[in-house]
Formats: C-alpha cells, structure tokens, sequence
C-alpha cells in the first residue's frame, strides 16, 4: 500500500463509516446468488459402455431435453440443451438443463451421476422472448430423480414393480 493511501485512510472521519459500510453491503446485494450442484447418482448393470450412453441419450429425450453438441463421449458426459417453459407471471416460467456422467465402477455396472440445472426468469414481461432476464434457481432434484427412473427403466435386469401389491381379500 502506499504512503499517501494509507495516510488518507487514517485520516477519514468516523461518521464517514457508515457510508463506507453501506456502499459495501450495497456492492455484496448485488453480487448474483449461488446454489450448490444437486447431483444424483445410481449404479445399473450394463455389459457395454455403448448401450449405457444409448439408455442416456433416449432417456434425455423422453424427458423432454434436446441434445445436441453438449455431448463428450471420451470424457463420458453429456450436456443437454435448455428445456424452456415460459409462464405469464414472474419468476413462474423456467428453464432447465441436465448433465450427466457416467463412469465403469466393477465388471458389468455402472455409476449415472445427473444433475438438472435451473435458471428462472425474472423479467416484467416474462412472455416475451426478447426481455427474459435469467436468474440462477436449486437445482431441480425431482427431475434428476426422473431422469435416473428413465435410465434404470431401460438398463434394468429385474423385474419392475409399479405401485404397492394389491392385498390380499381372503386369508
């Protein structure tokens, strides 16, 4: 620090603080909020690394997703385009995007790790394209978790059980 900076901060008066301390909490509300990563992840058996990206890819689509260059198969990723959903009321429209990876863990499985980012739009005039204004959002776990039932759905080799058994009527 230099000489005459350092003398010049001694040399500020007191009521002078509060100004200074506003101006910083002012500068810190406007810094944009972080969200931690919500990934979810699952092991499901698979004899080919080949078959488990083709259960990634059409489990994206039937969720909705749209994939394009966001694919990296030396790196064993996958980011989709984004999912958008426009509303006519503010903070209400969204949009969402999905990463995946996926990795061998032992001989026959592997681990599927998603997570679904998203963003929604804060704009006075949210139906219009031209003024979306995107703000980070949490990550949407629901939707992970959809993704995932896709995957095991298409990789599985047990049977699937949908809903509770039905009881027994007489014993």
């Amino acid at each position: 620090m230099t000489r005459s900076l350092h003398a010049l901060l001694l040399r500020t008066p007191l009521r002078a603080a509060p100004l200074l301390s506003s101006l910083l909490l002012l500068g810190l509300g406007a810094c944009k909020t972080t969200y931690p990563e919500a990934w979810l992840d699952t092991q499901v058996p698979s004899n080919s690394e080949t078959t488990v990206y083709e259960a990634l890819h059409l489990s994206l689509e039937r969720a909705g997703y749209p994939i394009g260059i966001g694919v990296n198969k030396a790196a064993r990723t996958i980011e989709t385009g984004w999912y958008t959903s426009l509303a006519p009321l503010k903070s209400k429209g969204f949009r969402t995007r999905a990463h995946l990876s996926y990795e061998p863990i032992e001989d026959g499985r592997y681990m599927i790790k998603v997570r679904v980012e998203r963003q929604t739009n804060e704009s006075l005039r949210p139906l219009d394209p031209r003024y979306v204004k995107w703000d980070a959002a949490p990550d949407s776990q629901s939707e992970s978790r959809r993704i995932l039932q896709f995957v095991r759905s298409y990789l599985s080799r047990e049977e699937i059980e949908i809903g509770p058994k039905p009881a027994r009527r007489f014993d």
